[in-house]
């Protein structure tokens, strides 16, 4: 089944619910462009800034089943992330 993000969204902020975002790349580790990368997840916070206060870059990044890279890439795209996140609110 396939949930519609919107719906869901909505249904969430209609019952007091705060959301919580997962945001991947487009593999399993660091993106391949991290600009483009940077401008999705810019765009995500901008569109749903008043919905969603809480963001999760990636899944279990401690294992490979989620990110198989290493932990210095991964503190990378936290960082990045991080700093995306503060010029997109």
């Amino acid at each position: 089944t396939q949930i519609n993000f919107e719906n869901a969204l909505n249904d969430a902020t209609q019952n007091n619910l705060q959301v919580m975002v997962t945001v991947k790349t487009d593999t399993k580790g660091y993106p391949k462009d991290i600009n483009a990368y940077k401008e999705f997840l810019r765009d995500v916070v901008n569109n749903y800034k008043n919905e969603v206060k809480y963001y999760q870059i990636e899944n279990e990044p401690a294992g490979p089943k989620f990110w198989d890279d290493t932990p210095e890439n991964y503190a990378k795209l936290l960082k990045e992330a991080y700093l995306t996140r503060l010029k997109g609110r």
